[in-house]
């Protein structure tokens, strides 16, 4: 404002503000604010948050799992093997099997014993007092000495270098007598290897050793056949 009095520019006046007028024009800018405005509208329910997926109601989660893997059957055993290899003792790849350096081991048929002629009644006879030897001492025999004793009643044989007097085992033999025979008066090693190479013959027949096979006898030296 410019006062033509003193030629000077006056300050602008201040208006005057009563407590009145403040809450008038609270009152004003309330009502506008209002009219400017939409009418409300209710407010949506918040929205429950979603379940994962991996959790599911007990009364269907059946049906949301995926199929399980079909049954797989259990493979069926292998065949068993023939009972004739199995009830074999020893086994055929035992360690107890003695190896032949002759001839293979082969089958033998076993023949019926009479009554009170078993393995048992053998080792029974052999821890008896009973002379299984008929020599008085040991000898040293050669092939020829063997060879007169082949009959039933006298029975020798060599194996493995050593003379066993087999008279008495005959009704013992699980393979026969005649099976046995085959082996009288001569030397018998080949044969036994070949028949069963895994018997232990120094356990089977250390009751019945006479002596031991040489291939010539000494001069002047005489074996006692008694």
């Amino acid at each position: 404002m410019f006062n033509w009095l003193t030629g000077t520019q006056l300050p602008p006046a201040i208006p005057n503000l009563s407590l009145d007028d403040v809450e008038d024009e609270d009152e004003q800018t309330s009502s506008e604010e209002d009219t400017q405005q939409p009418s409300a509208q209710p407010s949506a329910q918040p929205t429950a948050p979603t379940r994962s997926s991996s959790l599911l109601h007990p009364s269907t989660a059946h049906a949301a799992r995926p199929p399980s893997s079909p049954f797989k059957a259990p493979s069926a055993p292998n065949p068993p093997q023939a009972e004739s290899t199995l009830n074999m003792f020893p086994a055929l790849d035992s360690t107890q099997r003695a190896s032949s350096t002759t001839a293979p081991s082969v089958a033998r048929k076993k023949v019926p014993l009479a009554p009170g002629h078993s393995p048992l009644d053998w080792a029974r006879l052999k821890s008896s007092n009973t002379d299984l030897r008929g020599v008085r001492q040991l000898d040293r025999y050669t092939l020829e000495d063997i060879a007169q004793h082949k009959t039933r009643n006298d029975v020798w044989m060599a194996i493995q270098g050593k003379v066993y007097n087999v008279t008495s085992y005959l009704k013992f033999h699980p393979g026969g007598a005649g099976q046995l025979m085959r082996g009288a008066g001569k030397d018998a090693t080949d044969l036994f290897l070949t028949v069963h190479a895994w018997v232990n013959v120094d356990a089977l027949l250390d009751k019945c050793l006479v002596g031991f096979l040489i291939k010539d006898k000494p001069p002047g030296t005489t074996t006692d056949l008694d």
